[in-house]
């Protein structure tokens, strides 16, 4: 539901921007990341809630992805996983969002397991 993905944006931008005391530093993709989610934001806000109206926004995600192609962090992983929360859950695009959620587990697996 595009109410349910409107919340879990703003719930991200809000952790996000958390005092440094709740979260620590402030990483570069999980900045990058909170500026895309305002644009994303204002463009649900406008109406503009299909694959051509986010086409931008859809390309910066690649290109955060890209930018950040080495770390395997959490914020990394955070803007794979709202790519593939948009294409659920606003663009319905099941198989799409799959295949990112997918990509998510292949990239970063926890080593936990070979302990």
């Amino acid at each position: 539901m595009k109410i349910r993905l409107l919340a879990a944006l703003t719930i991200l931008s809000l952790l996000l921007s958390a005092p440094s005391g709740i979260v620590a530093e402030e990483s570069d993709a999980s900045a990058e990341l909170k500026a895309l989610v305002s644009k994303i934001q204002t463009k649900l806000r406008q109406g503009k809630q299909t694959e051509a109206g986010l086409a931008d926004e859809l390309k910066e995600f690649d290109a955060l992805l890209a930018k950040h192609k080495g770390e395997k962090t959490d914020d990394v992983a955070q803007i794979l996983w709202m790519k593939a929360s948009l294409y659920e859950e606003v663009l319905k695009d099941a198989a799409k969002g799959d295949a990112l959620i997918a990509q998510l587990k292949r990239t970063f697996r926890t080593r936990s397991r070979s302990r």
